[in-house]
C-alpha cells in the first residue's frame, strides 16, 4: 500500500505534466479617470489630480467674492475653498442637492499644498479607457473647455474630454476670486 502523501505528490506532478497553461496574457494598461458631468457636457479627469470625493457640505459664504465661489467649509479640520466648476466655467451655477459632490484637489502654491473643493452636480465614476480611443479632436467642447483640455476618449458613440485640473489650478482667472 502506498502512503497517501506519495499519492498526492503523484497526482500533482501528473496534473503539471499534462495541464495546458494558458499563454500569459499581456496586462492592458488602461489610462483610469473620475467621470462628470459639468455644463451638460460629459468629462473625465485623471485619477492623480482628484484626492477625493466627498459630499457637498454647506459652505460659509465669504462677501465680496464671485458668484463661482461658494465660500469655505470645514474639512476634517482644514478651512477648504469651494467652488461651482460650472459657474466658473459656462455661468451656470449648481442647485447643490443629493448627488452633488465635491471633487478635492491640492493647488500647490511655492512649498505648500492648498485643499480646495469643487462642486460638481453629478459624479459619474471611474471610467477606464484603452489608450487606442484616445483622441486630440477637442472640437466637440464649448470654448470654455478648450483651455483645459488637450485629449479626448471615444467609447461607444460617447466622446468624454479629459479636463485637466492641473490647468485650472494655474488659471489666473480661477484664482482671482474676490469681486
Amino acid at each position: 500500500m502506498q502512503d497517501p502523501f506519495d499519492v498526492l505528490v503523484n497526482i500533482e506532478n501528473k496534473s503539471r505534466k499534462y495541464a495546458l497553461v494558458p499563454e500569459q496574457e499581456k496586462m492592458e494598461e488602461l489610462w483610469p479617470g473620475i467621470a462628470f458631468k459639468v455644463c451638460d457636457a460629459k468629462v473625465v479627469s485623471p485619477v492623480g489630480q482628484i484626492t477625493e470625493i466627498i459630499h457637498y457640505p454647506e459652505p460659509s459664504i465669504i462677501p465680496g467674492t464671485k458668484i463661482w465661489m461658494k465660500g469655505i467649509a470645514n474639512i476634517r479640520g482644514s478651512l477648504v475653498p469651494i467652488v461651482d466648476l460650472q459657474a466658473f466655467l459656462c455661468g451656470h451655477v449648481i442647485v447643490p442637492n443629493p448627488r452633488s459632490r465635491l471633487l478635492m484637489v491640492e493647488h500647490q502654491k511655492q512649498d505648500t499644498v492648498y485643499p480646495l473643493g469643487l462642486l460638481i452636480a453629478d459624479v459619474i465614476g471611474m471610467k477606464q479607457f484603452r489608450h487606442e480611443e484616445s483622441s486630440s479632436n477637442i472640437a466637440m467642447y464649448s470654448d470654455f473647455f478648450q483651455p483645459y483640455m488637450k485629449e479626448s476618449f471615444y467609447r461607444e458613440k460617447e466622446r468624454w474630454g479629459v479636463f485637466d485640473m492641473t490647468i485650472l489650478l494655474q488659471n489666473p482667472d480661477f484664482l482671482e476670486v474676490t469681486l
